[in-house]
């Protein structure tokens, strides 16, 4: 039923005129080659890339985002580094001056910052990236993975489930008022 949420969300995302070239699948519903990505293609009617780290997820997601936030910070000038918290020595902080920012590792060099491994930091322009590009041009820019289109069967399928799914919520509403 995930599913047909996301399709009801992405009908919504149609009406408004909003185009989802690609998607990229992160988490546990895409460890399984062939299985995942098949299904959320057919739900989001759009191509569905799986890289090789998708069974990182969370832990993935929430890197990335720190490191564009750390990229943003650089192209605007703003230093940060991190700190003990002499409270709790073993506590990080973060404060808003420094002399540098690491913000994740590279999974291909840990020993690496995501930015410098990608080629970020060798961009002198002022111009900063958008989201979309900063994920292409810089945490994507190597990376190894599959793409799956939707299947029209499988649009098909899922189409027919979704209409089933949607009708079927008027019962949810009303069993929860006799329970």
């Amino acid at each position: 039923t995930s599913l047909a949420a996301i399709r009801v969300g992405m009908e919504i995302l149609k009406e408004e005129e909003v185009n989802i070239k690609s998607v990229v699948g992160h988490g546990g519903l895409f460890k399984t080659k062939g299985v995942g990505d098949r299904f959320v293609a057919a739900a989001m009617e759009t191509p569905i890339t799986v890289m090789e780290t998708a069974g990182e997820g969370g832990a993935f997601g929430i890197a990335v985002l720190a490191a564009y936030s750390g990229y943003l910070q650089r192209k605007a000038g703003v230093e940060t580094k991190t700190g003990t918290n002499s409270e709790n020595s073993s506590a990080d902080i973060e404060t808003g001056a420094g002399a540098e920012t690491k913000t994740g590792t590279n999974s291909e060099n840990p020993g690496e910052d995501i930015e410098t491994g990608a080629g970020a930091e060798t961009d002198n322009s002022t111009k900063s990236l958008n989201l979309p590009d900063f994920l292409e041009q810089v945490v994507y820019k190597d990376a190894k993975g599959e793409t799956t289109n939707p299947d029209p069967n499988d649009v098909k399928g899922f189409d027919e489930f979704t209409k089933r799914y949607i009708s079927g919520i008027s019962i949810e509403l009303i069993s929860g008022d006799v329970l």
